[in-house]
C-alpha cells in the first residue's frame, strides 16, 4: 500500500495539469493535419511529458507501508577454545554442529557465533581461542539481539571458564530458554599445575622482592613434587614437597634478589610426574622490571630527636636509598644532588620533594600547599587509617594502628590549599574527626608530605615489644619515602606499553610529546617500528587524541620485541626505544576437566536443559514442539518519486515518440 505526496501544496498539481493541457493545446489544438488520430497521439505524448516534468518540480514522494515477517531466531554458539580439542572428537563435533544448524534452518533464522576469548560470528571451526570468556558471550547476545524474536539460545561447550566474570554471575536478560550441549570429559587424571603467582611489578636493584606461588595436585598421592624457579635457564630456587593426599593445595613464599636492571623474566616449574597427561600447566612465566634507582635522601634537623634515629634505621634496610643526616647549621643550601628532603621540625620551602615532620618545637608553616599557625600547646593524640589510595600499607595496619601509642601533636589552625589525601586522621578521646595527622599533596612540580606530630620512635619500640619485629613500622617509612621520591619521566617524548602482553590479544600503546615549555602537544606525526626475534618488522602510525597519541594493536605473535619511535619537531629529533615480550596465553591448559555441572546450572536457571552430543535429536524435538511465533511488523518507507527510474524512461519514451511522429509528418 502506497500513497503519493508532495513537499508543496496539493492544489499545485492542478496547475501542473492545466499547464500541460494549455501547452499541448497551443501546439496541436488548431493543427489542420488530416490524420486526427496522429494529432491526438501527439497531443497525449506532449501532455504527459509536460505534466511529468512540472510534477517533478513539486518534489513528490511515495509513502509505502511495508509489512515484514520475521522468523524466530535461534542463537547457536560453539565453544572454540583450545580445551575443546583436548578431549573431544573434533570431526564428530564438526559434523553434528552443522547438521544441527541445517535442521534448525528449516524453521528458524539461525545465527552462529563462537565462544572464546571474545564472541563473534564465524564460518569455520578452528578451536584456537586461548581463553573462554562467558561474560563476553552473554554481553554479545544482549547487545546484538535485544528486543529480537529469540526462540532459544543453544550453547555447545565444556563448561570451562577462565576469563572474565564467573558465568553464574553473568546477566541473561532473555525469556528465551538457554539449552546447553555438554562437550569434553569430566574424568580426573593425575595432574599438577601452577595456580596463581603474586609478585611486584617493579623492584629496585639489589633489593629482594617477595613472590607467593600456589599450586594444586590431583591424584598424585605418594609422589614427590619439585618446585623450581629459573632465570636465564639457571635454577635460583628449589623446593621439594611430599604429596600425602589425592588432592592437595600447596603455597610457598620466597624472596628473589633483583640483580639485573631491566625487564627480568622468571620461570616457575613443576616436575613432570609419572603418567601425568597434561604437562603444559606445569610451567609459568612472570616478569619484574628492575630499576637502578638508588636515591640520595637528605634529613635536616635543628635538634637531635629519637624519631630521626627510627626513620634512619628503616631506610638503612633498603639498598635503594642513601641517607645523609645534617643539622641545618651544617647545610650549604645545595639541594641539587638529593631526591628527597626530610625536614624535621623545620620550615623549609625546598625545590625537591619534601617530607615535613612538624613537632612540638616547630614554627609556623606558610606555603602554597598548607598554612599552619601553631599554638604553644600540644596534645597526645592517637591515629586512625582509612580510604587512602596514593600507596598501600600492609593490611595489618588496619587493626595495628589502634594499638599504637599516641603522638605528641602540636595544636593550631590548619588550612590545606592543594589537592591532597590524608593517610592518618586524629582520634581524640575515642571521637573520630576529619583532622589530619599525616597527609600528602601532589603538584605539577613535586610531592609533599606533612606529619603533624612526633613520637614515631614509640611506634617502632611498641611493635618490637609486641612482635619482636619492626616490619610494620618499616613498611610505613619505606612506602612514604618511595611515594615522595618517585621520579617522574621528564623526557619530552615517551611511550607507555602494558607490563604484560599476551599473544592474540588486543592492547593499546599510549604516547606523549612535550614541547620546550613542557606543554603536551601532538602536532607532529608519530610512527613506531617493532622487530621480533625472527627479524620480522611491524610498522604502525599513532592516532591522535586530544593532545596525545594512541595506537591499538589487535594482536602480536609470541616473542621478544624491540621497538623504536621518533618525532621531528622544530628541526629537533626526539627518540624513544625499548623492549617488551609477548607471552603465550595458556590458561586453557591449566584445567582441561569439563564442568558439566556449570552447564546444567546455567540451563536450568534460564528455563532450559542440558543435553549431550548424542542427544541432539531430543533437543530438536523439544525446540520444534515448543511455541515459536512468527513476528510480523510494519513500517513506513518514504521514497522520492524522482528516484524511480521507470518514470525517467517513460518520460523519455513520450518525448521521443512525440518528436519522431512530428518530424516524420513534417509538423513544425
Amino acid at each position: 500500500m502506497a500513497n503519493i505526496f508532495t513537499q508543496l501544496p496539493i492544489p499545485l498539481v492542478l496547475i501542473c495539469l492545466i499547464l500541460a493541457l494549455c501547452y499541448s493545446f497551443i501546439l496541436y489544438g488548431k493543427n489542420k493535419l488530416k490524420n486526427k488520430l496522429l494529432i491526438y497521439l501527439l497531443f497525449l505524448f506532449l501532455f504527459f511529458s509536460i505534466f511529468i516534468i512540472s510534477f517533478f518540480l513539486l518534489e513528490p514522494y511515495i509513502n509505502s507501508l511495508i509489512v515484514k515477517k520475521e522468523k524466530p531466531i535461534i542463537i547457536l554458539c560453539l565453544d572454540q577454545s583450545e580445551s575443546i580439542k583436548e578431549k573431544n572428537n573434533i570431526n564428530d563435533i564438526n559434523d553434528k554442529f552443522f547438521n544441527l544448524k541445517n535442521e534448525l534452518n528449516k524453521k528458524f533464522d539461525v545465527k552462529t557465533i563462537s565462544l572464546g576469548t571474545n564472541t563473534q560470528p564465524f564460518d569455520s571451526i578452528h578451536f584456537n581461542y586461548k581463553s573462554t570468556n562467558y561474560e563476553a558471550f552473554f554481553k554479545y547476545i544482549e547487545d546484538k539481539y535485544f528486543n529480537k524474536n529469540i526462540s532459544s539460545v543453544i550453547l555447545l561447550s565444556d563448561g570451562i571458564s577462565n576469563y572474565g566474570l564467573e558465568p553464574l554471575y553473568c546477566n541473561y536478560s532473555f525469556s528465551a530458554p538457554l539449552y546447553c550441549i555438554a562437550l569434553g570429559d569430566t574424568t580426573l587424571y593425575k595432574d599438577s599445575r601452577i595456580l596463581n603467582i603474586y609478585h611486584n611489578d617493579i623492584a629496585f636493584l639489589g633489593n629482594y622482592f617477595p613472590v607467593e606461588v600456589s599450586f594444586l595436585t590431583d591424584f598424585c598421592k605418594g609422589e614427590e613434587l619439585i618446585f623450581s624457579v629459573l632465570k636465564n635457564d639457571e635454577i635460583i630456587h628449589k623446593e621439594n614437597f611430599k604429596i600425602t593426599e589425592d588432592n592437595s593445595l600447596f603455597k610457598t613464599k620466597l624472596n628473589i634478589k633483583s640483580d639485573s636492571i631491566g625487564l627480568n623474566k622468571y620461570n616457575l616449574n613443576l616436575n613432570v610426574l609419572p603418567n601425568e597427561k597434561n604437562i603444559s600447566n606445569n610451567s609459568k612465566d612472570f616478569f619484574v622490571e628492575v630499576l637502578d634507582n638508588k636515591k640520595q635522601i637528605l634529613l635536616l634537623y635543628d635538634k637531635v630527636h629519637p624519631d630521626i634515629y627510627a626513620i634512619c634505621q628503616s631506610l638503612k634496610l633498603s639498598n635503594s636509598y642513601e641517607i645523609t643526616s645534617k643539622s641545618l647549621a651544617d647545610f650549604d643550601g645545595d639541594f641539587t644532588k638529593y631526591s628527597l628532603l626530610i625536614s624535621f621540625h623545620l620550615n623549609i620551602d625546598s625545590p625537591i620533594p619534601t617530607w615535613s615532620i612538624i613537632g612540638v618545637d616547630s614554627k609556623n608553616i606558610n606555603s602554597s600547599l598548607i598554612n599552619f599557625e601553631k599554638s604553644i600547646s600540644f596534645s597526645e593524640i592517637s591515629a586512625y587509617y582509612e580510604d587512602f589510595s596514593y600507596f598501600k600499607l600492609d593490611q595489618k595496619w588496619d587493626e595495628w594502628i589502634s594499638n599504637l601509642p599516641p603522638l605528641n601533636v602540636p595544636n593550631g589552625s590548619l588550612d590545606i590549599l592543594s589537592d591532597h589525601q590524608i593517610l592518618f586522621y586524629k582520634l581524640n578521646k575515642k571521637n573520630l574527626n576529619n583532622k589530619p595527622i599525616f597527609l600528602f599533596s601532589q603538584s605539577e612540580k613535586n610531592r609533599k608530605g606533612f606529619l603533624f606530630g612526633e613520637g614515631l620512635w614509640r611506634w617502632r619500640m611498641h611493635e618490637y615489644f609486641i612482635n619482636e619485629s619492626y616490619e610494620l613500622f618499616d613498611n610505613l617509612i619505606l612506602n612514604t619515602i618511595q611515594f615522595l621520591s618517585l621520579n617522574e619521566d621528564k623526557r619530552n617524548f615517551r611511550i607507555k606499553i602494558p607490563k604484560v602482553i599476551y599473544e592474540n590479544q588486543k592492547f593499546t600503546l599510549n604516547a606523549e610529546f612535550y614541547n620546550s615549555n613542557f606543554q603536551l602537544v601532538n602536532d607532529p606525526d608519530a610512527e613506531i617500528t617493532l622487530i621480533n626475534q625472527n627479524k620480522e618488522i611491524f610498522k604502525y602510525i599513532f592516532s591522535k587524541n586530544n593532545n596525545s597519541y594512541f595506537l591499538k594493536i589487535n594482536s602480536l605473535p609470541k616473542g621478544v620485541y624491540t621497538y623504536s619511535s621518533e618525532i621531528t619537531y622544530n628541526d629537533s629529533v626526539y627518540f624513544f626505544s625499548g623492549k617488551f615480550e609477548v607471552l603465550n596465553l595458556d590458561v586453557e591448559q591449566n584445567n582441561t576437566k569439563a564442568d558439566h555441572q556449570l552447564l546444567f546450572t546455567l540451563a536450568k536457571r534460564n528455563n532450559g536443559d542440558l543435553f549431550y552430543l548424542n542427544q541432539i535429536d531430543l533437543l530438536l524435538n523439544k525446540i520444534n514442539n515448543s511455541e515459536n511465533k512468527i513476528y510480523s511488523y510494519s513500517f513506513n518507507k518514504i521514497t522520492e518519486l524522482l528516484n524511480k527510474k521507470w518514470l525517467f524512461f517513460l518520460l523519455l519514451l513520450f518525448l521521443s515518440l512525440e518528436w519522431f511522429f512530428r518530424k516524420r509528418n513534417g509538423i513544425i
